[in-house]
Order: C-alpha cells, then sequence, then structure tokens
C-alpha cells in the first residue's frame, strides 16, 4: 500500500479550473469540488507520491492565481487500501427505474429494476452527484415521452454511465462514447465490458469534437462537463445534431443555468425541462426546426 500527500486550494471555480490544468501534469490525481452550498467558493485538491515543494505547485501561476497561494493546505495520508474504503462507502444507489451498484453487490439487483455496474474505485460518475443524477432523470423522461433517438452521443463520458443508461432505455440507437481523457476512455470501456454492452457502444477519444466525421449528427447528445466547456461547445453542438435533437446538458450550477440558456438559444435551441437539487441543475434543451 501506498501513502500519499494531498495539497489543497480554495477560490472561486474559474482560478481553480485553470490551476487545475497545470497540476494535471504533475499530479497523481485532482479533484475540484464545492466548498459552499451557493457555490461562490470551490476547493481544489491534489495527490502526490512525494511532497511537492512551492516551486513545482506554482509553477505557471500568473498574477491573477498568485492569491491562492496564501490558501494552500499540506495533508500526509498514510498507507491504506483506499479501494477497500471507497467500497464501503459505496451502497447501491436507486435513481428512477435504474439501481446502481459495485460488483460485491450483484446479488441485490432488484428485479423490475435497471442495473448498472459501475467499478468502485471510480470517484465521480457513478451516479452519487446530482449532475449525473439529473442526466438520469432527463434520459428516463424522454423515454416516458417516448422520444427514441437513432443516434446518441455521451459527450465527456467519465466512467460511462450515462452512455450504459442510454444504451439500456433506447435498446435500437447507435450510441457513442466519448472523452478527451484516456483514462476516461479505458474506465468507460470496462464498464461497458461489466455490463455487456461493448458492442453497443463505440468508445472514442476526442477532444471535444476534433475527432469527428463532419457528416454525422445525433438526435441526442448528454455532456455533463462544467459551464465553460459547455459555453464554448454550443455552435459545434448545433452542428452535429439534427432537426428536433435533445441535448442533456450537466455539471452546471443553477446560478450558471440562465447563461447556458442564452448561448444555446443563439443556436437554435430552446429550454425544455430542467432538474434541479442542491444547487446543481441539468438541464433537456430541444433544436428548433
Amino acid at each position: 500500500m501506498t501513502s500519499y500527500y494531498k495539497v489543497t486550494l480554495e477560490g472561486d471555480l474559474d482560478a481553480l479550473s485553470e490551476v487545475e490544468t497545470l497540476w494535471e501534469e504533475i499530479a497523481l490525481s485532482t479533484s475540484l469540488f464545492e466548498a459552499t452550498p451557493e457555490g461562490t467558493r470551490w476547493s481544489l485538491e491534489a495527490l502526490f507520491l512525494e511532497e511537492p515543494d512551492a516551486e513545482t505547485l506554482f509553477k505557471g501561476f500568473t498574477s491573477t492565481l498568485e492569491p491562492l497561494q496564501e490558501t494552500l493546505t499540506r495533508e500526509f495520508l498514510p498507507a491504506r487500501d483506499w479501494l477497500a474504503e471507497n467500497r464501503k462507502t459505496f451502497a447501491p444507489l436507486k435513481i428512477g427505474s435504474f439501481f446502481i451498484h459495485s460488483a460485491e453487490d450483484r446479488d441485490l439487483r432488484p428485479v423490475g429494476k435497471r442495473a448498472l455496474e459501475i467499478e468502485a474505485a471510480t470517484a465521480f460518475g457513478t451516479g452519487r452527484h446530482e449532475t449525473t443524477k439529473g442526466c438520469l432523470e432527463l434520459l428516463e423522461h424522454l423515454e416516458e415521452k417516448k422520444i427514441v433517438p437513432a443516434r446518441i452521443l455521451d459527450l465527456g463520458c467519465g466512467t460511462g454511465i450515462l452512455a450504459m443508461a442510454a444504451a439500456t432505455l433506447f435498446q435500437n440507437a447507435d450510441i457513442r462514447a466519448s472523452d478527451n481523457d484516456s483514462d476516461a476512455i479505458h474506465m468507460t470501456t470496462h464498464n461497458l465490458g461489466l455490463n455487456q454492452l461493448g458492442q453497443r457502444v463505440e468508445v472514442l477519444l476526442s477532444q471535444g469534437f476534433e475527432s469527428f466525421s463532419k457528416n454525422e449528427t445525433y438526435d441526442l447528445i448528454v455532456a455533463n462537463i462544467l459551464a465553460e466547456p459547455l459555453r464554448l461547445l454550443a455552435p459545434d453542438m448545433a452542428r452535429f445534431t439534427n432537426k428536433g435533437a435533445r441535448l442533456i446538458l450537466s455539471g452546471l450550477l443553477t446560478i450558471q443555468v440562465p447563461e447556458i440558456e442564452a448561448v444555446y438559444a443563439q443556436n437554435g435551441f430552446i429550454l425544455e425541462k430542467a432538474q434541479d437539487a442542491s444547487g446543481w441543475s441539468a438541464i433537456l434543451l430541444v433544436k428548433q426546426p
């Protein structure tokens, strides 16, 4: 078992997102999350095998990032079986008709539920965050309304949970899952195999839509990422969707929804439904004819 050093900064989301990009090059892992319920302050945590010095941590900091240095904290994490610890907290989760579980709870799968198995070591995309829950609920909403997309994309797939949910709900759909992180691609492929869905979903490493054919279009795109990349992707979302297509967008603070709604309205989409919980939102948009 291995010990780690945890380094933490606190500040606003935009600044910490910049730092996360820098630290992804030097840290074993990074994690960005809300420090206050209203979303005004965020925390960035990074894990290292050896204690990093200040020069390493603050390399590349611009003048706007330098004030974050005062919030730095360090913590030594002694060797523990972190996977086993994580599994203790990964109790089965019920969201609508879905039953999300780890390998240890396969025997608990209830009759009549759509069971999805997710590797317990996964930190994000297990259905526990409000943004993922909102996306699952909106996918079920489409099924309930008998909206049947023929081609579906899970953009920024992470663990692949949303692609798997879509494959379960829309069994005749052509489905693709993409991410710009090779670790996410590996995890999605692994989880698809656990759920016997490897033949249903094509997995692609891509930065946004860069690796996509210019002629391909979708009837439904699900993107559980963050507000800024969603804003930047709006023109491509319009380019790669058919008339009447739906978008499920999440990773949004509720206070960010009006801005994203306005940006997507400029690209031909209108808000159809929103799922709000604990300051987070998932929204369903429809493309106008």
